[in-house]
């Protein structure tokens, strides 16, 4: 599987080792004037799979005729068809930004709020050298990390959960129930603030070629990961798709990709995430506009709601200036933004009389949290100094602790948008 891989991302970067030419010793077929005046490696660059199909179904017949071995061709083809089924179920993205920049420097093009975690480089969070550029996810709380691990060749996704003061040992995902994508490389990994959605992008059989980018979720009952799921377009591509994520605080989402890049250059997009999967009607569309919008040819063609374009990059670009989405306020939270133009620093200035009777409540649950946090620093201070049996009692407590921590700042989350949107 690996050598067919390699196979298949020569083909998808589009360089000359096309797959004609693992047929050297093959003797060159009659024209076929069926066939699309394309060679395979255009049509697949250029999303025209129903001719990269017909081309590779000629290509066995050759190969079964002259009766050469067709099971990397069939494989192949499996894959084209993949990718046909996929642009027909091109999501319904709406995307406001993207820059172009080094993939060593990606992570300062990525602006999340401390409320959905961090994402950092591999060898700046655990001081060590890679070389693969592997990024480590953080918690909200810090908690917990996902890591992609450098090892020789490869990389894998590891987690780890904060205990007291103590870290567990990384433990393999692919241990939890994630599929080891024929043992290539996994990395990029992002968590919601569900705690169960991860994204990350991988290579393996369900790659349209290099990195795709895939969703999982972690079932609690079951402690293990369901079966990956690759995204589909416009994320993916026969390029390599990186870091997927979203910022929940902000209603902003981001993803990286190398497509349509040269050398060690990148593109960040910026999009506003879908609250469930919409995809385009393709009964609506000619085929040539489908192609260009699971391609991303253009952001400015899937700009349908021209007012939540406008909203999405003023929320964006306060983003960029500041260097943060959060409040700017301290914890007693004083002051509450209500967009980039509006803040109240008093409940009498809500006009929206349900609003103002949720942000009262949310005063409540950050006074909660403050209490909570307190309470935790003392239990692991204490579980830090305690003798060995002594950790027994005090674990539980500060997990349970962390848990309502966890509920709380979830809550607060969600009452902050419900409030902004109440007071539109």
């Amino acid at each position: 599987m690996k050598k067919l891989f390699l196979l298949l991302s020569c083909i998808m970067a589009f360089s000359s080792m096309g797959y004609a030419q693992k047929r050297k010793t093959a003797s060159k077929p009659a024209a076929n004037p069926n066939l699309p005046a394309i060679s395979l490696n255009d049509a697949i660059s250029q999303y025209r799979f129903e001719d990269a199909e017909a081309i590779l179904s000629n290509e066995i017949s050759v190969l079964r005729r002259q009766k050469m071995d067709i099971s990397q061709a069939e494989e192949m083809l499996r894959q084209v068809q993949r990718a046909k089924a996929r642009m027909r179920a091109t999501e319904k993205v709406c995307f406001i930004d993207s820059v172009l920049v080094k993939k060593a420097e990606v992570l300062k093009a990525i602006h999340l709020s401390d409320e959905v975690g961090q994402i950092k480089m591999y060898a700046d969070y655990f001081q060590k050298p890679d070389t693969m550029m592997c990024t480590v996810y953080v918690s909200q709380i810090g908690d917990q990390i996902i890591a992609s691990q450098p090892s020789n060749s490869s990389s894998m996704l590891f987690s780890a959960n904060k205990v007291g003061n103590e870290w567990t040992t990384l433990s393999s995902l692919n241990e939890k129930g994630l599929d080891s994508h024929d043992d290539l490389q996994q990395n990029y990994p992002f968590m919601l603030n569900d705690g169960a959605t991860l994204y990350y992008a991988a290579k393996g059989e369900e790659s349209m070629g290099g990195y795709d980018i895939f969703m999982t979720r972690y079932d609690a009952e079951e402690q293990s990961f369901l079966a990956p799921e690759n995204i589909g377009m416009p994320f993916n591509s026969p390029a390599n798709d990186y870091l997927y994520a979203i910022d929940e605080y902000s209603n902003l989402g981001y993803f990286v990709t190398d497509r349509n890049c040269s050398g060690d250059t990148v593109c960040v997009y910026t999009f506003i995430p879908n609250q469930s999967r919409k995809i385009y009607n393709v009964d609506e569309l000619n085929p040539d506009a489908l192609r260009a919008l699971a391609k991303l040819n253009s952001i400015r063609a899937t700009w349908t709601d021209q007012e939540a374009v406008q909203q999405s990059i003023a929320r964006l670009r306060n983003v960029q200036n500041s260097g943060s989405v959060s409040d700017n306020s301290n914890n007693s939270g004083a002051s509450f933004v209500v967009n980039d133009n509006v803040t109240y620093t008093l409940p009498s200035q809500f006009k929206n009389a349900q609003a103002k009777q949720l942000y009262e409540t949310l005063l409540v649950n950050i006074t909660k949290l403050e209490q909570v946090n307190s309470i935790l620093e003392g239990l692991r201070d204490d579980y830090h100094a305690a003798s060995a049996s002594g950790r027994s009692a005090i674990k539980n407590n500060v997990l349970t602790k962390e848990n309502e921590q966890r509920q709380l700042v979830e809550l607060i989350l969600k009452q902050k948008k419900q409030i902004r949107q109440l007071e539109k």
